[in-house]
């Protein structure tokens, strides 16, 4: 990956920003601040607080105003009687006593990891995870043995096998540029200024079933190991999450196996027509 990475900085490559649309979450909170804060303030100058804010840009001011009517409704916000002031309603008291209220920043939704009765820690729920699987945790080796989803709880006990573990700590993404920049490099004899040869001949070496066996960059490859497989995605990390759930839907046993986008799959026997279904598959709805 760290070819990829150089090489997208030598073409002066930035990733794009995803983006925020529709922050109405944080305007509702903007709101209850600003009545906070004024301890009541008129709607006119309420809607010029928000004009004026550039995170709000792209909203809409019917959109803005239908919130507010809301907030209203729902007494999160209240009109002084015989005034256009607005205050904080009873339903945002509530709201504004909450310990999480300033913080704008998403947190990352977690598993509690269980031994027994005994909770050791966190998981981060952005990285997918199997019962059966090692993860390290704490310093110290668990195997998986049971997920509760709807609890957002993982249990394990003390790993007594030596397989290797598939978390070691909060996972990251990469964009999907980067894993087609690497697909890129493994299909090509390419040489670059800024590795030593003892990197080169690794490079090549990793390369070299590619060469092959006549696989283009456009390609994507799942390499057949007895009873396993290994679908080389060489994408981005939402797309390989995407495509793990998807796999799983139809019935396939299948894994992330690393950070740049393998996936492995148990019995792969079929996995082309499964994939095709997966193509063909009406996907609207499913989130």
């Amino acid at each position: 990956m760290q070819f990829a990475v150089m090489e997208l900085v030598i073409e002066k490559w930035i990733e794009p920003s995803k983006g925020y649309l529709h922050p109405f979450d944080v305007l509702f909170q903007q709101i209850l601040s600003i009545c906070q804060e004024h301890n009541g303030i008129s709607y006119n100058h309420l809607i010029d607080r928000i004009n004026k804010n550039h995170i709000f840009h792209s909203l809409l001011i019917q959109d803005v105003i239908t919130l507010i009517q809301g907030m209203i409704e729902k007494e999160y916000v209240e009109v002084i009687k015989n005034s256009d002031e607005l205050i904080v309603g009873l339903e945002g008291e509530r709201i504004l006593r909450s310990k999480d209220f300033y913080s704008v920043f998403m947190t990352s939704d977690e598993y509690e990891v269980m031994d027994g009765t005994k909770k050791i820690g966190r998981l981060d729920k952005a990285f997918i995870i199997n019962v059966g699987d090692n993860i390290i945790l704490g310093g110290r080796l668990w195997g998986i043995k049971d997920i509760d989803f709807d609890r957002s709880k993982v249990y394990v006990t003390k790993a007594v096998s030596g397989k290797k573990p598939t978390y070691t700590g909060s996972p990251g993404g990469i964009h999907k540029k980067i894993g087609e920049k690497m697909m890129e490099i493994l299909c090509s004899k390419n040489e670059f200024h800024y590795i030593n040869d003892i990197a080169l001949a690794a490079l090549n070496d990793v390369r070299r079933k590619y060469l092959w066996n006549g696989i283009t960059a456009d390609q994507r490859c799942i390499w057949i190991d007895k009873a396993e497989g290994t679908f080389e995605t060489y994408t981005g990390t939402t797309i390989t999450k995407t495509l793990v759930w998807m796999l799983r839907y139809f019935g396939v046993d299948a894994k992330i196996r690393d950070g740049v986008g393998r996936i492995t799959i148990v019995n792969p026997e079929g996995i082309l027509s499964i994939l095709q279904k997966v193509k063909e598959k009406e996907w609207i709805g499913y989130t």
